[in-house]
C-alpha cells in the first residue's frame, strides 16, 4: 500500500466521522433527544385523553330533543372512567376533573413540556393550538357543548 493511498483513505475516514457526527448533533439540535421525544410524545396522549373526556362529557350531557339539558356532574362520571382508563400515561394517577357551573368544568393535568413554545407539525398545529400548555400543572376550562378550551 502506497503512502498516498493511506492518506487518503484517513482523510476518507476522518470526513465521513466528521458527516456522521454532524448529522447525529443536528438530529438532536433539531429533534431534541430520545428522552426529550418521550416527553413530547406523553403530553400529547395527555392532551388527547382531554380532549376524548371532553368529547364523551359533551356526547353524554347533550339534551335530547324535548328534553332539558341535565347540569354537569360533580365528579367525573362512570360512563367517562369505565369507558377507557383515562389515566396520565406516566404515573397512572387520574386526570382532574372540577365542575364550575351547570354549564362549565375544568380538566387538569400535569404537563412535562411547554407547547407555547415548540414546533408541531402541520397536521397537529390546528388541533393543539387550542390545547396549548405550560410545563407542570395545567388546567383547560370548557363550556359545555364545547371540546375546545376557552
Amino acid at each position: 500500500m502506497s503512502r498516498t493511498s493511506y492518506a487518503s483513505d484517513r482523510i476518507f475516514v476522518v470526513i465521513s466521522t466528521v458527516a456522521i457526527l454532524t448529522a447525529v448533533i443536528s438530529g438532536f439540535w433539531l429533534l431534541g433527544s430520545p428522552a426529550q421525544q418521550r416527553l413530547v410524545s406523553l403530553d400529547k396522549q395527555r392532551v388527547q385523553d382531554l380532549f376524548d373526556i371532553a368529547n364523551e362529557i359533551n356526547q353524554q350531557t347533550m339534551a335530547v330533543p324535548g328534553e332539558s339539558t341535565s347540569p354537569l356532574p360533580s365528579e367525573l362520571p362512570e360512563y367517562v372512567t369505565d369507558f377507557r382508563n383515562y389515566r396520565d400515561p406516566a404515573t397512572s394517577e387520574p386526570y382532574e376533573y372540577r365542575r364550575l357551573s351547570d354549564t362549565t368544568y375544568e380538566l387538569c393535568a400535569t404537563f412535562a413540556t411547554d407547547t407555547s413554545e415548540s414546533e408541531t407539525d402541520r397536521s397537529q398545529r390546528f388541533f393543539l393550538s387550542r390545547w396549548t400548555h405550560p410545563e407542570g400543572r395545567h388546567c383547560f376550562e370548557l363550556d359545555r357543548g364545547s371540546i375546545d378550551p376557552k
